[in-house]
């Protein structure tokens, strides 16, 4: 419920930004509990988006008298046309002011503002607030959601996190479930610190006590106290067995060790493996799994590096099985310390060492997953080579943002420790296929969906 006019007013009327437009998705009828009713009476000017068919005939009687202010987009907004409604509004692309409510994929549709090049000074969002960090969860976008007042709805706070840190963004305040983010030179020049999202879910909403002034929140008044207490794996449970209940996985993005700081906690294996029992498998390690084992077939130690092995999410799922049959010899490679030193840690019978793309050794498999689309624009290529060269056989690629054909996408790097680098980037599948082939690789796409490819790059001579 977008109702904070006081928050609003201080990040956004009560500081100076670069221009007076906003959009509001979820608008409502723009004036009742509106986060953006105070800058139309400011004189600014915006976007007004509603599928509601009694809300949007208010926003009609409301706004539509002013169309060389105000663009109303009475329709559904998804991530797949969300951006055309912008150009067509004349939204500027370093906008002041955004606000998003719509209770269903907002993650996915904030995602696609930033992939079109998008970017607002501040930014509010309407959580799922039931789901504390360091639990990071959001609906995925799909024609056949609708809204049913249960608990599956929206984005985790860590999730949303997440997201607004690759995108230079950073949590300035959290008024019960309206997260405020801003952007990071924004944020410097008013001095507003970045603040820890556990800290302020506890004590801007799990002990806010004027959420139980409300007779809908009172019978959740128990539940919210036994959540604040539960350990990840007793939330990881919670949100798949009681918010998801029901739901496939195809439906939800749920992953647990969001944070760096999960790792600098003791954890056994046993709880390790139960986590990863509730984490979302996002359908690439079924046909890899398939692939490599189709491949080597008969053969027996073919050795296999994994570039960026990360939380062991793919190790554990899909390689230690090829391994512990005597198929592959596998070897992990990461260039986060932390992720290397807990795998070898916990996995000691197995290799784990630090590195990347730049220090490759020869391996008859490599194997690489959502790792390219980290890299510099100027990097990527020579990074790709690198691998290409130093596989024997056979080369598998893993793409959440697969390239396009002469495609744009902005992308922001974020090492989950502090790293933080943007830039608007070209990823030309021309390009890729050409340094596939010129290293005498042919190649095979298998699309899991619009974004998420697997790339088999088999050495032809």
């Amino acid at each position: 419920m977008n109702w904070d006019a006081p928050t609003v007013k201080k990040y956004v009327i009560d500081t100076i930004v670069p221009n007076r437009y906003f959009v509001d998705i979820g608008a409502g009828d723009g004036i009742t509990d509106s986060n953006t009713s105070q800058l139309v009476v400011a004189g600014w000017s915006g976007m007004f988006a509603e599928m509601d068919d009694r809300k949007c005939n208010a926003l009609k009687v409301n706004y539509g008298h002013d169309s060389k202010r105000f663009y109303l987009c009475l329709e559904k907004i998804t991530p797949l046309n969300i951006v055309m409604h912008l150009k067509k509004a004349g939204i500027p692309v370093n906008f002041a002011y955004m606000s998003v409510d719509i209770d269903g994929f907002d993650y996915e549709i904030v995602s696609a503002i930033f992939s079109g090049g998008f970017f607002p000074r501040v930014i509010t969002v309407e959580l799922n607030e039931m789901i504390p960090p360091p639990i990071s969860f959001y609906v995925r976008y799909t024609e056949k959601y609708q809204y049913t007042r249960s608990w599956f709805f929206g984005c985790s706070l860590q999730a949303y996190c997440e997201l607004m840190s690759r995108n230079g963004y950073q949590l300035v305040d959290l008024n019960y479930n309206n997260a405020y983010y801003v952007k990071n030179d924004f944020a410097e020049s008013n001095r507003w610190a970045a603040r820890d999202p556990r800290e302020l879910w506890e004590n801007n909403f799990a002990k806010w006590p004027e959420a139980f002034k409300r007779d809908c929140y009172n019978e959740r008044r128990g539940l919210i106290f036994e959540i604040s207490d539960m350990g990840i794996s007793d939330l990881l449970r919670f949100v798949k067995e009681t918010i998801c209940a029901g739901r496939h996985t195809d439906e939800y993005y749920l992953f647990n060790f969001s944070s760096a700081a999960a790792w600098e906690k003791p954890i056994s294996i046993e709880e390790w493996r139960d986590f990863l029992k509730f984490s979302f498998d996002n359908g690439t390690r079924e046909p890899v799994y398939k692939y490599i084992n189709e491949y080597v077939k008969d053969r027996i130690d073919v050795s296999f590096l994994e570039i960026g092995f990360g939380q062991c999410r793919d190790f554990l799922q899909c390689f230690q099985k090829l391994h512990d049959r005597g198929f592959i010899e596998y070897v992990g490679a990461d260039i986060t310390s932390q992720f290397v030193s807990y795998a070898e840690r916990e996995y000691p019978k197995y290799v784990f060492r630090q590195g990347g793309f730049a220090n490759a050794d020869s391996f008859d498999i490599i194997f690489t997953a959502n790792t390219l689309e980290h890299q510099h624009p100027d990097e990527y290529g020579k990074a790709l080579r690198n691998m290409l060269d130093a596989a024997r056989e056979l080369c598998i690629i893993i793409w959440f943002q697969a390239p396009r054909q002469n495609g744009y996408m902005h992308w922001e790097s974020n090492d989950g420790f502090g790293g933080v680098g943007a830039w608007v980037n070209r990823y030309d599948k021309n390009e890729i296929v050409r340094i596939i082939n010129d290293r005498g690789f042919s190649l095979d796409i298998q699309a899991l969906d619009e974004n998420r490819q697997i790339y088999y790059c088999k050495r032809s001579d």
